[in-house]
């Protein structure tokens, strides 16, 4: 039975009248104030100086530690110039998206299906960013495991962000592909690429983020599982908006140091990079791998390699190492001058210069000292022939030294 009855009659005629009326003053509110919708369309956002975008992947044995990163955040908040906003991605419930306000943190949307461990999905996250929270400078933070290019304990899961419901995990080379999207979407380079994640301040890793990213934010080392030290972080553009992305960069790593300095049972590393000067360094590097190709036949290049080897600041498993801690040992031990001296300008380039790529630089711990701020591959082992197979940065005359000398390390020659 419809207990909603049509209504006839001149009812009608009066609604048909209204609607009229409505309409024409829509038209004329048109026609009078062009640049304004009748139906006032949402006002646009106002860009703040900083958003600090956290892609926070708890989908693994991490999650125990996503509260405390939301609790130090809740903290400092968002201010008007300042936006902090989190893709947080759960190991038991579906995701959502959080914008952290002082003393709370307010969920935007719930109920997402996320993999935190496609790099579509941190694309994503940083156009809903930029379309809701613009800002004039960003920094993005992928918070989880890493792994540098390569960790043989787990296998062949080179790279960052590991979603343990999906089994997917950000690759090195899908790093890089995410910032150029991402490049792409914010019209400029991302600003600042922090990694709250273990061993993932390489030269390989960097190689891919060279032409996207300005800064770059990480640890040589096994990152503690408490992470950043997220209040000292956002405190930073929170007090000084007008801070530059170099400037916050090398803070970043100053506030990392001075949190995990009292802390005596860790060893810690963190540094800043600026990607400028990247491709200079690579080409440096290149010359210095070729000036070591031309002799590494000859077994005093071979015994050379090996006593640097031994001496040289090493990363969790051993299979990477500080870049110029190796060219320091490399200019002592080494006879060959052309050698010597490409070493040397590597160091300056990296870090003795007033250009430097390495723009920051935080340690704690003795263990740590000979950590200057930068890793690259260079087994104890066997050779991982997945470095050249899945990484550009393998196409490089570095990866013929590194293979050669695995190869060779332990056959006497004759000369």
């Amino acid at each position: 039975m419809n207990f909603c009855k049509k209504r006839k009659g001149p009812f009608k005629a009066v609604l048909l009248t209204f609607t009229a009326a409505i309409y024409m003053l829509a038209v004329i509110s048109v026609l009078l104030y062009p640049g304004e919708s009748f139906a006032a369309e949402k006002a646009a956002v106002k860009p703040a100086k900083w958003t600090f975008m956290i892609f926070l992947n708890g989908v693994n044995d991490l999650y125990p530690y996503g509260p405390r990163t939301i609790n130090q955040l809740k903290k400092i908040g968002s201010t008007e110039d300042f936006n902090i906003v989190i893709l947080r991605g759960y190991l038991s419930k579906s995701g959502e998206k959080v914008i952290i306000k002082k003393g709370k943190a307010e969920i935007i949307e719930k109920g997402l299906k996320l993999d935190m461990g496609d790099y579509k999905e941190l694309v994503k996250f940083a156009k809903w960013t930029h379309e809701n929270y613009p800002a004039e400078h960003y920094l993005i933070d992928i918070w989880n495991h890493g792994l540098g290019w390569k960790k043989k304990s787990r296998g062949s899961t080179k790279g960052i962000s590991y979603d343990d419901v999906t089994g997917n995990h950000i690759t090195t080379l899908q790093l890089g592909t995410a910032m150029k999207m991402i490049k792409g979407v914010f019209g400029h380079n991302v600003d600042i690429l922090g990694m709250d994640a273990c061993l993932m301040q390489m030269a390989e890793v960097a190689y891919e983020l060279k032409e996207s990213v300005s800064y770059i934010v990480a640890a040589e080392e096994i990152e503690p599982g408490t992470g950043w030290p997220y209040d000292k972080f956002a405190q930073i553009p929170a007090k000084n908006p007008q801070i530059t992305p170099k400037q916050y960069a090398a803070a970043m790593v100053e506030a990392h140091r001075q949190s995990y300095l009292p802390v005596k049972t860790e060893a810690t590393t963190c540094s800043a990079i600026e990607c400028s000067g990247l491709p200079l360094f690579y080409s440096k590097l290149e010359e210095l791998s070729i000036a070591i190709k031309a002799r590494i036949g000859e077994n005093k290049i071979i015994e050379t390699l090996k006593r640097v080897r031994d001496e040289v600041q090493i990363f969790d498993e051993g299979d990477h190492c500080d870049l110029v801690h190796f060219c320091r040992l490399l200019s002592q031990y080494c006879e060959d001058d052309t050698i010597k001296n490409r070493a040397e300008e590597l160091i300056n380039i990296l870090a003795a210069s007033t250009s430097k790529v390495i723009i920051a630089n935080g340690v704690t711990g003795e263990y740590m000292k000979n950590a200057f701020g930068l890793a690259i591959y260079f087994p104890r082992g066997d050779f991982d022939a997945e470095y050249r197979k899945i990484l550009n940065f393998g196409k490089t005359t570095w990866a013929d030294i590194i293979e050669y000398y695995s190869l060779n390390k332990n056959n006497q020659g004759s000369n």
